[in-house]
């Protein structure tokens, strides 16, 4: 989380670059903005995955023994 915090600050920063560079500085947010974006959606969705997978497991061990 932290990484993608300082990612998202470093995003801001970098349109306050006025140099002229071989990619377009508006391209270059875009894509890196739906990468974080992405990122992000897989971090949250594994992370259900596996709290998901921990309650299953449990349910079913309260199931066997009760």
């Amino acid at each position: 989380m932290i990484s993608a915090v300082l990612s998202i600050v470093a995003l801001e920063l970098l349109l306050l670059v006025a140099e002229k560079g071989e990619v377009g500085r508006n391209i270059v947010v875009r894509i890196m903005r739906s990468s974080i974006r992405n990122n992000l959606k897989d971090y949250f969705l594994i992370g259900n995955l596996i709290s998901w997978h921990e309650h299953f497991r449990g349910f079913l061990l309260r199931k066997k023994s009760g």
